[in-house]
């Protein structure tokens, strides 16, 4: 996967599908939605391939941690690359924050959430999503994570690039 990073953002809610796109989008970042945790599960499934995925945590049909679990369960199994899934989620006690943990998360953020630090949070994600890939060398800044070219093309139904 080259060129600009590309983001599953898996949110059930239209008002923060909005603010995450919107901020998406000013950071760049090619972005895909999935309105659910089993669509976000089907897509991996499917050889689907992001530098990070924004997982809430509550939604319909499967929730993000379920996803989650199941999604590194497949990467067990395949021995893939793990991907990088940054919770986002409405409850900000530490027992939350630790169940997301738990079930194989690898980052935190709150709603709302700032825009400054959801950047940061989706640099590392992908730093280290494409370090693991060998796609980078040394260290990663948010400017050479933004001067990554763009797709040509979308690659999926629902893209919004």
């Amino acid at each position: 996967m080259a060129g600009a990073p590309r983001i599953l953002l898996v949110e059930d809610l239209p008002a923060n599908v909005l603010i995450a796109q919107h901020f998406l989008e000013e950071f760049g970042f090619a972005h895909d939605l999935a309105t659910n945790g089993q669509q976000a599960l089907d897509r991996i499934l499917a050889g689907e391939e992001f530098d990070a995925i924004l997982m809430d945590v509550q939604m319909p049909v499967m929730d993000g941690r379920e996803a989650t679990r199941r999604i590194r369960a497949f990467e067990r199994e395949t021995g893939g690359t793990a991907n990088q899934i940054i919770a986002i989620t409405a409850h900000a006690m530490a027992k939350d924050r630790e169940e997301c943990f738990e079930a194989g998360m690898d980052d935190y953020i709150t709603k709302p959430f700032d825009g400054r630090v959801l950047e940061q949070k989706l640099v590392r994600a992908i730093a280290i999503r494409r370090k693991s890939e060998n796609r980078f060398l040394g260290d990663v800044s948010v400017s050479d994570i933004h001067t990554q070219q763009a797709p040509t093309s979308d690659s999926a139904v629902g893209s919004t690039n």
